[in-house]
């Protein structure tokens, strides 16, 4: 029974699937077969927790903020934005990144849980600017083999604790107009080839 990722090489790119007990939770085609860019904080654990499905391995939404907090203190995952309900949940967190000197801060929200407690968000990034994650330039090739154009030089000196909140300028941290989807995947550490299916529309 397939279990994990699961890639398949052909001869001119490669196919990636992820796999939950035999079946096929989504599946990333015509990926390059290989990358010019290299970093530790950029790998498939990381999209394994994005949350669009739960493992087996972590089968509950606490297990994967728990991993996602193992993730940023080990120093694989760039940022993320966990939210909890409950200041002490909350406070917990902030508590763990902040003894692995990891940049962090707190937010209240508008959302409550059933039982009427107060939701958080824990937003976490490692001390460093967005040209540390990786060889930009390397990056800007790998894209540009896919047909992809990318232009890093707007983001490459910003700092990673910029993007909490709204950000600097009134950018969001996700996907938008102002906030490219190569972006928002190098800022949560999903895989370079993953984020090029997704962009050309080769996701299924």
């Amino acid at each position: 029974m397939k279990h994990g990722v699961v890639v398949q090489e052909h001869k001119n790119w490669n196919t990636k699937r992820v796999y939950n007990r035999g079946n096929v939770m989504i599946t990333y085609r015509h990926q390059p077969k290989q990358l010019r860019f290299e970093s530790r904080m950029v790998n498939d654990t990381n999209q394994h927790l994005c949350g669009g499905w739960f493992m087996t391995e972590y089968p509950s939404a606490r297990d994967v903020k728990e991993a996602t907090l193992d993730q940023l203190i080990a120093g694989r995952k760039p940022f993320a934005a966990l939210y909890y309900y409950g200041r002490a949940k909350a406070r917990a967190a902030a508590s763990q990144l902040d003894e692995a000197g990891v940049i962090n801060k707190t937010e209240k929200t508008e959302g409550k849980s059933w039982d009427g407690k107060a939701q958080y968000i824990v937003y976490a990034a490692q001390d460093m600017t967005v040209a540390d994650i990786g060889d930009l330039d390397a990056l800007s090739a790998d894209y540009a083999d896919a047909g992809i154009f990318i232009d890093t030089r707007p983001f490459e000196g910003r700092a990673l604790s910029s993007f909490f909140g709204g950000g600097v300028e009134g950018n969001a941290w996700d996907i938008g107009p102002d906030m490219p989807p190569w972006m928002t995947g190098l800022l949560l550490g999903y895989p370079i080839e993953n984020t090029i299916s997704l962009t050309k529309g080769w996701v299924s």
